[in-house]
């Protein structure tokens, strides 16, 4: 999954001899974890079974994808993946149920000028990438540490992805490996 302010924290618990108590069982303190998350205004976070094997769910993971092909606003798209997520919620058979969908998010519009991106040789493809990864970031790799995998994004600072205006300190490459800032690609 590739978004944007995304963590895990992984919990070691107290051997299972040491956790006698109903309250001290995992579904226990799961559930009353997961009571205290939903409350958090400042995000989405919830507890959930550790991985059996590295990269993959303890049972069958699905991800499914809604879209509105009608072109409507945010917010019937909201209204209809409530709707989706509480049909849902009713099955037995499926449980912990997220979306990483959140209108209330802010959006900007860049408008990328392409005539002057081909004039001095930058591809269109490298003035997206630079904007995803100044605003969100990208995924670069893997790599394995202390036994666990870890994955590695990179993105600008979030004092500077706070203001549109500090785009112009972003730079991309053009085809003769000279530095455009984006600033003049963009309107």
């Amino acid at each position: 999954m590739q978004s944007t302010y995304s963590g895990f924290f992984f919990v070691t618990l107290k051997p299972w001899e040491d956790r006698r108590k109903k309250s001290e069982l995992y579904p226990e303190i799961k559930s009353r974890l997961n009571r205290l998350l939903v409350q958090m205004p400042q995000g989405m976070a919830f507890a959930f079974s550790p991985p059996a094997i590295p990269g993959a769910g303890t049972s069958g993971d699905i991800t499914f994808v809604l879209e509105d092909r009608s072109g409507g606003d945010p917010d019937l798209l909201s209204t209809n993946v409530t709707a989706f997520l509480n049909a849902a919620r009713k099955r037995p058979e499926l449980a912990q149920l997220s979306t990483t969908f959140q209108p209330s998010v802010p959006q900007v519009y860049i408008d990328v000028d392409l005539e002057r991106a081909l004039k001095q040789g930058v591809a269109v493809s490298d003035i997206y990438q630079t904007i995803q990864t100044f605003m969100g970031g990208s995924f670069v790799n893997y790599f394995n540490r202390f036994g666990r995998e870890w994955q590695v994004y990179i993105q600008a600072e979030g004092e500077y992805r706070a203001n549109l205006e500090n785009l112009g300190q972003f730079y991309v490459r053009n085809g003769s490996q000279q530095m455009v800032p984006l600033s003049g690609l963009t309107r």
